[in-house]
């Protein structure tokens, strides 16, 4: 089973009044809404979590935050033109 570990970078890299944020953690649950007190388990869900918004035309930035942590995968990740955010609207 593949593993990565992330680490963590200081929260005003991501944090932006204006830019909406689902969170990762390995505590979390996909059953969650993704928010920083209640975060999402994968990466697999907040990839689901960011398409859906970007679907919906969210008007803010988004960012997806992975908490700290050892994270194991059980397939490959992949991201590809769906993930990119859009022209003036970054996912970061």
């Amino acid at each position: 089973m593949p593993l990565f570990t992330v680490a963590l970078l200081p929260a005003a890299l991501v944090a932006s009044p204006g830019r909406a944020q689902f969170h990762v953690s390995p505590a979390g649950s996909d059953a969650n809404p993704g928010s920083a007190t209640r975060p999402f388990r994968t990466l697999v869900r907040a990839r689901q979590a960011l398409r859906a918004a970007l679907a919906r035309g969210a008007a803010r930035d988004l960012a997806v935050v992975l908490h700290g942590g050892a994270y194991y995968l059980e397939a490959p990740f992949a991201l590809d033109e769906r993930d990119s955010g859009r022209e003036g609207q970054p996912v970061i």
